[in-house]
């Protein structure tokens, strides 16, 4: 069917006004970011909503340097309003895709690279002891609606695992798969570099509930590791350490 005169004005007036949109400088938008969300304060904005960079974001007063986006728009197309991001620093590196859904549902896919423990550790409001090695992050994908996960997918590596514990001690090469089950999301972690036989499952489904089980053997390299998860887990008779939980996230 042939476009009419009008569909034609149409269509080129919603162009124009898109093509406006995203050439708008994005410094625009930096104060209205840090008054409607106190947490994040944006600093030294550059470039346009279509592509620019981002000096410094101070989230809760931990500083992410040298950050830059691209919009996509071909995601309007399913609701969604969604940016790739790209970060990197000397020790640091990391490329994902952010979208917001007409849901409100928060969307983190594609998340790919490496960064230190430390860098995870910065923006953790909980104390925790320092941890060493690299996390490897393998095409994560994760969905959250009201700050519960509905969807995750993917391959996360600890690399070198190690904690510092009066000295420090090794627990090897971690691997944890998440993958979509029918009942939920689905976590399993392993070790893979020989220090414990077993592994972990973990079962969230969508309404919060979660039920985790947990069996470790340690290996002849992994006697070091004993006293560590007795602090965690029961040691059963059969040499294992284990820990079944359910409960319900807030």
């Amino acid at each position: 069917m042939a476009i009419s005169k009008r569909q034609y004005i149409i269509i080129g007036s919603v162009a124009y006004i898109l093509a406006l949109l995203m050439t708008l400088p994005a410094s625009l938008f930096t104060s209205q970011i840090n008054r409607l969300h106190p947490q994040l304060q944006v600093n030294g904005v550059e470039g346009s909503l279509w592509h620019g960079q981002v000096d410094q974001l101070l989230i809760n007063q931990k500083p992410i340097k040298n950050i830059e986006w691209d919009f996509q728009p071909w995601a309007l197309l399913l609701g969604r309003m969604q940016l790739q991001l790209t970060y990197a620093d000397r020790d640091n590196h990391i490329q994902l895709e952010v979208a917001m859904s007409v849901t409100n549902t928060l969307h983190i896919n594609h998340l790919d690279g490496q960064v230190s423990p430390a860098f995870i550790q910065s923006f953790t409001p909980y104390p925790v002891p320092a941890l060493q090695g690299t996390v490897v992050f393998n095409d994560v994908s994760v969905s959250l609606m009201e700050r519960r996960p509905q969807h995750a997918e993917g391959q996360i590596e600890w690399r070198g695992a190690a904690v510092e514990l009066g000295r420090k001690v090794s627990i090897g090469n971690l691997l944890l798969v998440l993958e979509q089950d029918p009942n939920g999301i689905k976590a399993v972690l392993n070790e893979q570099s020989g220090l414990l036989e077993g592994g972990a499952n973990l079962l969230l489904e969508g309404n919060g509930h979660y039920t985790l089980e947990a069996r470790f053997i340690p290996t002849s390299k992994g006697r070091h590791l004993e006293r560590h998860l007795a602090l965690l887990l029961k040691k059963g008779r059969d040499g294992s350490y284990q820990r079944n939980l359910t409960g319900q996230l807030p």
